[in-house]
Protein backbone atom coordinates (compact mmCIF):
# COMPACT_ATOMS: atom_id res chain seq x y z
CA UNK A 1 0.00 0.00 0.00
CA UNK A 2 2.89 2.34 0.93
CA UNK A 3 4.49 1.72 -2.32
CA UNK A 4 1.40 2.43 -4.42
CA UNK A 5 1.00 5.16 -2.59
CA UNK A 6 4.23 6.76 -3.05
CA UNK A 7 4.90 6.00 -6.68
CA UNK A 8 0.86 7.98 -7.32
CA UNK A 9 2.07 10.92 -5.50
CA UNK A 10 5.62 10.78 -7.59
CA UNK A 11 8.12 10.51 -4.09
CA UNK A 12 11.41 9.00 -4.07
CA UNK A 13 12.12 5.12 -3.70
CA UNK A 14 13.57 5.56 -0.65
CA UNK A 15 10.10 6.34 1.37
CA UNK A 16 8.78 3.12 2.70
CA UNK A 17 6.81 1.49 5.83
CA UNK A 18 9.65 2.67 7.59
CA UNK A 19 10.07 6.11 7.17
CA UNK A 20 6.32 6.23 7.55
CA UNK A 21 6.33 4.13 10.96
CA UNK A 22 9.45 6.52 12.06
CA UNK A 23 7.74 9.91 11.49
CA UNK A 24 4.46 8.16 13.36
CA UNK A 25 6.67 7.67 16.46
CA UNK A 26 8.36 11.28 15.81
CA UNK A 27 4.88 12.97 15.70
CA UNK A 28 3.53 11.06 18.92
CA UNK A 29 7.18 11.94 20.62
CA UNK A 30 7.32 15.74 19.80
CA UNK A 31 3.18 16.38 20.63
CA UNK A 32 4.04 14.72 23.88
CA UNK A 33 3.21 11.48 24.18
CA UNK A 34 4.78 8.91 26.32
CA UNK A 35 7.17 6.04 24.80
CA UNK A 36 4.45 3.95 26.21
CA UNK A 37 2.35 5.53 23.19
CA UNK A 38 4.95 5.45 20.68
CA UNK A 39 5.95 1.46 21.73
CA UNK A 40 2.40 1.06 21.27
CA UNK A 41 2.30 2.60 17.74
CA UNK A 42 5.52 0.60 16.64
CA UNK A 43 4.13 -3.02 17.68
CA UNK A 44 6.40 -3.43 20.26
Amino acid sequence: MIKRRREKAGLPDWIGNHVCRATGITGILEGGGTLEEAANLAGV
